[in-house]
């Protein structure tokens, strides 16, 4: 046990010098239960130990058994003086002893959460090199739990610079003079604090987040300059800042442009390389859409090109280096990046063009497999298919229904989109990351359906790899590639389509084609169709389409849609009642789900969203779900360099009107969380009070129940996302849930029990999809 004084420690520490404090005697475990993307996992180390705030320690020589009956005991383990463990862990324990109540900033390395006295905060399980989150310790014994291991973790703690926290280790700034940064604050108390500047938030206790704000330096100078940024709360409250540096950069050089996402209004960062300017393109340019791999920085991303007279090369961020594997928030980050890009370039939208390594070869296989009309050639580098050919996802009784909650990923299922656009494949045959059956089995894919992609096999060439053949990284900056790029173009209203999708949420339209509704939700969808001008017919063949809309800037023509002719109406919109096609005049009514206001799950992480925590149960109740909340803000930080607004229940109702566009992230239940009856409409067939949750005519009962769904807001066309429980147990049992990690499908709601910890999917009561009128 290690005392917070430094320099007095018990037995088998190590002396540390005032204000740090490095744990050195931990207990651990080996992993038990099958981990991987998936949503509802086994955990026993969290069953024994941490769902409820009172069990007991773990201690040396106590088994546990796994969920395929694999033992193991939880043994003594020595950190190195720097705070190092080694091996292939589950979990850490040890415990800290604290003179005091304090805040204390708990720095964890190559782990993704920490439990200090059963309170989730957040790790650098990547290894960015950040310094910590402040954590409360009280006087006495303070038990800390270290999971979500990656090959191997440490633990330092040291007292904060002070009450108010400005972290230069994670700020959002571009190369410019003038434009939107954002810096990292942090509440190092255990009270709120109100930030008036640099713009105003509230800070929760032990909060962590991006504040976004704009500048002007008021000069264009190339060069650096020193950028001060001051951080205070309201009257008399504590103050910090911290100084930055901004480089001006000559204007064909790469450099970093900043942006506000629509998705939560955080600032995101994205690299250009502009044109060379050497020469006048006779093509006119074109635009690159360049994705990173894991761990790679956008800026280093488009710095691996040389500069080309003919295109821009814009690389956006997945969020973060690490980020979402391009798919989730890593997709809507690099359509977000193409808005700003185009906006910027004035390129013709008929000419971009998509490419990536590794991570981004499968970003590149993603994004056109899912909007096969947006690109006009794509070249994947190093790239993988899904998480279920690179490497494997658990499997599950219920396995199915989360992978097509994920349907966006399985790239193989929608290979067909691809057969119309002009593909370069590049891989080197000795590739010891990516193997190289990736890009052989996505090529044969394309044969088989009727593509003519053309492919390089650099004999020799591992996962990263260079040459003479350009001035560039060859494995990127590939002249066959842009050889490709230079001679290809959008097709203007091609006359044959042949379209799957997964959601319309992930892509509605297809050139002429737009589809609202599917007949059965997390199942794919498909459309062919074909435009005969000279006899001015449309034709069209569905599968598992409930309304659909073909473009009515088309010349007038007959319509004939899976046999059925139908008089087309101004809106182009037709619809499927039973097995019997009509006109629609109208299209989707506002009470029933369309492309913007659907399912599944992570739908609800958008439009500004805001994390609003429950007041209005127990204390326990209310500390629980505060928690919770803040945990879920800190992860969005650190995956998606997030800055989510969270508040609670009251603070929300009285700044309701401001936030009627944003999708709400509900705590709690009707009776802890004051906004619920507000937000959720009273024909919902989800209802979560004290005791109990409700799923249709079925009332289960219980004070350790969990569900997440998602539903229309009551006051507002925007979704409510509800973090849902019947009591603190089964709040706690919503920590374990993953929701802001790529490859895991959460479908439009999951009901369960604290079963799921020894069972898996075997706990869960109900999971699925409801209908196109939000019934189940």
């Amino acid at each position: 046990m290690l005392s917070l004084t430094g320099a007095i420690v018990a037995a088998g520490q190590v002396a540390a010098p005032p204000g740090e404090i490095v744990p050195r005697d931990w207990l651990v475990i080996p992993a038990l239960d099958v981990n991987g993307r998936r949503p509802i996992r086994c955990d026993k180390g969290f069953a024994r130990h941490l769902l409820d705030r009172k069990a007991a320690p773990p201690e040396d020589g106590e088994k546990l058994t796994g969920e395929l009956g694999k033992e193991a005991a939880w043994e003594k383990k020595q950190a190195s003086d720097a705070g190092a463990i080694e091996g292939e862990l589950a979990w850490g324990f040890t415990s800290i002893e604290s003179p005091a109540p304090c805040v204390m900033m708990a720095e964890l390395a190559g782990a993704s959460t920490m439990f200090v006295n059963g309170t989730a905060f957040v790790g650098d399980a990547y290894r960015y090199g950040f310094h910590g989150v402040p954590v409360a310790l009280r006087a006495g014994k303070n038990d800390v739990y270290v999971t979500g291991i990656r090959g191997s973790f440490s633990l330092k703690l040291r007292a904060p610079p002070g009450p108010l926290v400005l972290a230069d280790w994670d700020a959002t700034l571009p190369d410019a003079g003038a434009g939107d940064a954002a810096v990292l604050v942090m509440n190092a108390t255990e009270r709120k604090l109100d930030l008036v500047s640099p713009s105003k938030r509230t800070l929760v206790p032990l909060a962590a987040t991006k504040v976004p704000f704009a500048f002007d330096l008021g000069t264009k100078e190339i060069g650096k300059h020193p950028l001060k940024v001051e951080v205070s709360t309201a009257g008399d409250g504590p103050k910090a800042s911290a100084a930055f540096e901004i480089e001006i950069r000559p204007g064909h050089d790469a450099c970093r442009r900043t942006f506000r996402s629509r998705i939560d209004g955080s600032v995101q960062p994205y690299a250009v390389l502009p044109p060379s300017g050497a020469k006048e393109p006779e093509g006119g340019l074109g635009l690159v859409l360049t994705l990173h791999g894991a761990g790679v920085d956008a800026l280093g991303q488009v710095r691996c090109y040389s500069p080309k007279d003919d295109f821009w090369i814009v690389a956006p961020t997945n969020r973060r280096p690490f980020g979402f594997d391009w798919q989730d928030w890593g997709r809507l980050d690099a359509y977000e990046v193409l808005g700003e890009a185009l906006a910027l370039s004035h390129v013709d939208p008929s000419r971009i063009c998509l490419t990536g390594h590794s991570m981004g070869g499968h970003g590149t296989w993603h994004l056109a497999a899912n909007d096969p009309d947006c690109f006009a050639a794509i070249a994947p580098s190093a790239g993988w298919a899904s998480f279920d050919t690179y490497g494997e996802r658990p499997k599950g009784a219920l396995a199915e229904l989360w992978h097509r909650a994920d349907g966006a990923g399985l790239t193989l299922d929608l290979v067909a989109n691809l057969a119309w656009i002009p593909i370069y494949i590049l891989h080197g045959t000795a590739d010891d990351n990516v193997p190289v059956s990736e890009a052989q089995s996505l090529e044969k894919a394309l044969h088989d359906a009727g593509a003519k992609p053309e492919a390089h096999y650099q004999a020799g060439a591992g996962h990263w790899w260079d040459g003479d053949a350009s001035p560039g990284v060859d494995c990127v900056d590939w002249p066959p590639i842009f050889d490709l790029f230079r001679k290809s173009r959008i097709p203007a209203k091609p006359a044959r389509l042949d379209w799957i999708g997964v959601d319309p949420t992930v892509d509605s339209r297809h050139d002429w084609i737009e589809v609202a509704q599917p007949q059965r939700y997390g199942q794919p969808f498909r459309v062919r169709a074909s435009f005969d001008a000279k006899v001015r017919r449309i034709e069209v063949a569905t599968e598992n389409v409930r309304r659909l809309r073909i473009d009515p800037l088309l010349p007038r023509a007959a319509v004939a849609v899976d046999g059925a002719t139908l008089d087309l109406p101004k809106s182009g919109w037709c619809l499927r009642e039973g097995e019997a096609w009509k006109a629609d005049p109208s299209g989707p009514p506002p009470e029933e789900k369309d492309p913007s206001r659907s399912g599944p799950f992570k739908l609800a992480f958008e439009r500004r969203f805001v994390l609003v925590y429950g007041t209005a149960g127990d204390a326990a109740e209310d500390q629980e779900l505060l928690d919770l909340a803040r945990y879920e803000s800190q992860v969005w930080w650190y995956r998606g360099n997030g800055s989510v607004r969270l508040m609670d229940d009251r603070e929300f109702l009285a700044q309701r009107a401001e936030l009627g566009s944003c999708n709400v992230i509900l705590f709690g239940n009707e009776d802890t969380n004051a906004a619920w009856k507000v937000l959720v409409p009273e024909g919902c067939p989800i209802c979560a009070r004290r005791g109990s949750i409700r799923l249709g005519e079925e009332a289960h009962e219980g004070p350790g129940l969990a569900c997440l769904f998602v539903y229309p807001r009551a006051d507002a066309p925007a979704l409510v996302g509800a973090f849902a429980d019947s009591g603190p147990a089964g709040t706690r049992l919503l920590v374990t849930v993953p929701v802001f990690v790529s490859g895991v499908g959460l479908p439009d709601y999951a009901l369960f029990g604290p079963e799921v910890l020894t069972k898996g999917d075997g706990g869960v009561i109900s999971a699925g999809w409801f209908d196109h009128a939000w019934k189940l």
